[in-house]
């Protein structure tokens, strides 16, 4: 592996190897399966999650190349406004960015088609293993002592060649996992720096705790209401700060399981991407990682290494905000910059309840709305 995040996430087993160590595959053929004759499960894996990840892959590549189409007619329209350059602009770069989508997404569907057959491949085999490690169990009990050492070497045989299937259906599916994984580099608009990819792939690879340890009702919670979470986020975050600056270690426990918690909530909003009433990103990636620095706090200076982290956090959210000012974005609100100057002293609670009414819109009013028209065409003067 050529990235710490995947070799750590590769040497991690999942749920369906554990049940396969117990002999159980609950993805077989012919429905859920017990190994009774090898005692193990050599191929675990579902095949008909595959199959849906290949349906859907293709599905989005369509639905990419049927939108790249209907922005390729849309661009030639003649739109008139202040905005009309700019927008005509943006639009004549989109279908060639859907395109490219549509052609990776379609030959990630191919990777995923040959990930389908080697594992159904493997299934096959691991089960006529098992059936003939089952015969040769139930000859065990039934032969003599002469036919003993035979049928041992045989089933030990047997079990050596499940192993080796193991092995060999791995290889060949990690090898179609990097090629997939090439693919992602092949994405236009991906991050240009080799610590954003860095960043932007940790916190995908967090993705894997929520699958395994994260609670759904909590998820689902967070997912609906992204700037009540934020705000909470932020408030276990200076909760955590405060209790570990006391001076007692029976209470930095408490504070390390509360800024865990806190930041576990934002790097789920960072991961999904979510957005403020503007469609600005909730969490910015100089916040996810000042988070992720500070989410355990240090023992007798918590909040004092909090304020001056997030303060250069929010410096580098401003270098990036001033470039967005300078191509017509938004400039800094208000509550913005309130919850920059209480974040610099160190300041608690008022940063988060800053950032939440700004996430909700409160003072910053609506969006500018595009001067964008489509020039209509005059009716002939009657005569």
């Amino acid at each position: 592996m050529s990235d710490p995040v995947s070799a750590v996430l590769a040497s991690l087993p999942d749920y369906g190897e554990l049940l396969g160590l117990a002999a159980v595959d609950p993805y077989g053929l012919d429905g859920p399966r017990y190994y009774a004759g090898l005692g193990f499960a050599p191929v675990p894996g579902n095949p008909h999650g595959l199959l849906r990840l290949q349906d859907g892959a293709d599905e989005l590549a369509d639905d990419a190349a049927r939108a790249a189409g209907a922005l390729d007619s849309v661009r030639d329209v003649p739109w008139e406004g202040s905005d009309a350059a700019a927008f005509r602009s943006r639009v004549a770069a989109l279908p060639p960015t859907l395109l490219r989508y549509a052609t990776v997404l379609r030959q990630f569907s191919v990777l995923v088609d040959d990930a389908h057959t080697e594992l159904r491949t493997g299934k096959y085999r691991a089960e006529d293993l098992d059936r003939e490690a089952l015969a040769v169990k139930r000859a065990l009990v039934s032969g003599g002592l002469l036919d003993l050492p035979g049928e041992v070497v045989r089933l030990g045989r047997l079990m050596a060649a499940g192993v080796d299937l193991f092995r060999e259906t791995r290889g060949r599916l990690t090898g179609l996992g990097l090629e997939m994984e090439a693919l992602t580099r092949q994405l236009p608009h991906a991050p240009e720096t080799g610590a954003a990819r860095w960043v932007d792939r940790a916190a995908d690879a967090t993705g894997y705790l929520d699958r395994q340890f994260g609670d759904p009702l909590a998820n689902e919670v967070v997912d609906a209401h992204p700037a009540e979470a934020h705000l909470v986020a932020g408030l276990l975050g200076d909760l955590a700060g405060v209790v570990a600056a006391v001076p007692d270690p029976a209470t930095y426990g408490a504070a390390v399981v509360v800024g865990a918690a806190g930041f576990a909530i934002d790097q789920r909003l960072y991961r999904t991407g979510a957005v403020d009433v503007h469609g600005e990103p909730i969490v910015t990636r100089a916040e996810y990682v000042a988070g992720a620095a500070t989410a355990v706090p240090l023992p007798a200076v918590g909040s004092a290494v909090r304020g001056p982290v997030r303060g250069l956090a929010r410096s580098a959210e401003g270098l990036r905000r001033t470039d967005q000012v300078l191509a017509g974005g938004r400039p800094e609100t208000p509550l913005q910059r309130m919850s920059a100057a209480a974040t610099a002293t160190g300041r608690p609670i008022v940063p988060a309840v800053a950032d939440y009414l700004d996430d909700k819109g409160v003072g910053s009013g609506a969006p500018v709305r595009p001067d964008v028209r489509v020039r209509r065409a005059r009716p002939p003067c009657p005569r």
